[in-house]
C-alpha cells in the first residue's frame, strides 16, 4: 500500500477528507445532470473520490460517502433523476475501493465492476417495469408493439404503396436483430463504465503519489483465454441442434446470439492486440494495424478476418512462441 495510506489519520482528518470527497462527487454528478451531452463522461469521475475515501479511511467511510452522495442527489434532483442516475457510479466507486484494498488484479476488478454495473441496470429495469409500466420483454429480444408502430410511422412518412411494403419487409428482420442484440450492447456499456473509472483512478492517483494501483498489461500483451473459442463453438452447435429438433424460441435465439457476439468481440479484441504486438516483433505486419482497425468497424468481412486472426493466435500461441524464439 502507498505510504500515503500507511499512516492512520485522526478521526477529524478523516471526516474532513470524507466531506471533501462527498462534495467533489456531488459537484460532478450535478454537472452530469445539468449537461446531458457530457453526462456519461462527467459521471465517470464520480467513483474516483469514493474509491479514494475507501483507501484513505476504510470501506465504512467509503459507504458513508456513497450514501451521502445519493441522499444529496435525491434532495437536489429527486430520487428518479438524481440517485437513480448516479447510483451505478457510486457503487462502482465502492467496488474499485474494495478491489484496491484487497489488492485484486485489474481483470478481477474489471469483472466485478461490470457485474455491479449490469446488476444496477437490471434493478433499475425491474423498478421501472414494476412501478412505471415499462415492458421488459424488450431485453428478451421481443419487438414491442410501440416500437413496431413507431417504425411503421417512420416508413409511412417516406414510402408508399409497394415501396412501403418492401421497406417494411427489409426493416422487420433488421429491427428484430437490433432488439435481440440489446443485451450485448448493455454488456459493452457496463464494461466501459467499469473500465473508464479504473483508467481515471490510475491517472489521478499517480499524480497524488499512489503508484500501486493495479492496472492491465500493455495492450500488445493481452492474452484472452482460449476457452472463448470453445464457448463460441458450443453456442453454434447448440443453435444447430435446436434448429434440427425444430425448437423455435425467441429467448433461446436471443441468448445464443448475444453469447456468440460476446465471443466474437473477444476474438476481435485478441486479433487487434496481435496487430499491436506486431508493431514490435513484426514491423511489416504492424504497419497495417490502424487501417485494419478502422476497416473492421466499417466492413463486416474485415471484422470477421480480425476475429479469425485472434482465434488463430489463441490456438497456436504464435506470439509466445515467437518471443521465446527471439
Amino acid at each position: 500500500m502507498s505510504p500515503l495510506f500507511s499512516n492512520r489519520q485522526s478521526q477529524a482528518g478523516t471526516l474532513v477528507t470524507a466531506s471533501m470527497c462527498t462534495a467533489i462527487a456531488v459537484v460532478f454528478s450535478v454537472i452530469g445532470l445539468y449537461i446531458p451531452v457530457f453526462s456519461t463522461l462527467v459521471f465517470l469521475i464520480v467513483p474516483i473520490p469514493i474509491a479514494y475515501m475507501c483507501l484513505m479511511g476504510n470501506m465504512k467511510w467509503g459507504v458513508t460517502v456513497c450514501v451521502a452522495v445519493l441522499l444529496l442527489d435525491s434532495l437536489l434532483f429527486g430520487v428518479m433523476s438524481g440517485a437513480f442516475a448516479s447510483s451505478v457510479f457510486c457503487l462502482l466507486g465502492l467496488t474499485l475501493g474494495y478491489g484496491y484494498r484487497k489488492k485484486y488484479s485489474a481483470a478481477t476488478i474489471l469483472a466485478l465492476g461490470t457485474l455491479v454495473s449490469a446488476a444496477v441496470f437490471g434493478a433499475q429495469v425491474f423498478f421501472a417495469s414494476a412501478f412505471m409500466g415499462f415492458d421488459p420483454s424488450l431485453f428478451a429480444g421481443k419487438v414491442t408493439p410501440d416500437m413496431q408502430q413507431q417504425m411503421d410511422s417512420m416508413l409511412s412518412a417516406v414510402y408508399s404503396g409497394k415501396e412501403l411494403e418492401a421497406a417494411r419487409a427489409q426493416s422487420g428482420p433488421m429491427l428484430e436483430m437490433v432488439i435481440r442484440a440489446i443485451p450485448f450492447s448493455l454488456f459493452l456499456v457496463s464494461l466501459f463504465e467499469a473500465w473508464a473509472p479504473m483508467l481515471l483512478c490510475r491517472i489521478i492517483f499517480r499524480r497524488l503519489g499512489i503508484y500501486d494501483i493495479p492496472y492491465f498489461q500493455p495492450f500488445r500483451e493481452w492474452q484472452i483465454p482460449v476457452a472463448i473459442i470453445y464457448i463460441y463453438i458450443g453456442v453454434v452447435v447448440l443453435k444447430l441442434a435446436l434448429q434440427g429438433l425444430g425448437i423455435i424460441s425467441v429467448m433461446w435465439d436471443t441468448m445464443i446470439l448475444n453469447v456468440s457476439l460476446v465471443c466474437m468481440w473477444m476474438l476481435w479484441l485478441q486479433g487487434i492486440s496481435f496487430l499491436w504486438w506486431c508493431r514490435e516483433y513484426k514491423p511489416k505486419w504492424g504497419s497495417w494495424r490502424w487501417p485494419v482497425l478502422i476497416a473492421s468497424f466499417l466492413i463486416p468481412l474485415v471484422n470477421y478476418a480480425v476475429a479469425g486472426l485472434g482465434a488463430w493466435d489463441m490456438l497456436t500461441g504464435y506470439r509466445k512462441n515467437t518471443e521465446q524464439g527471439q
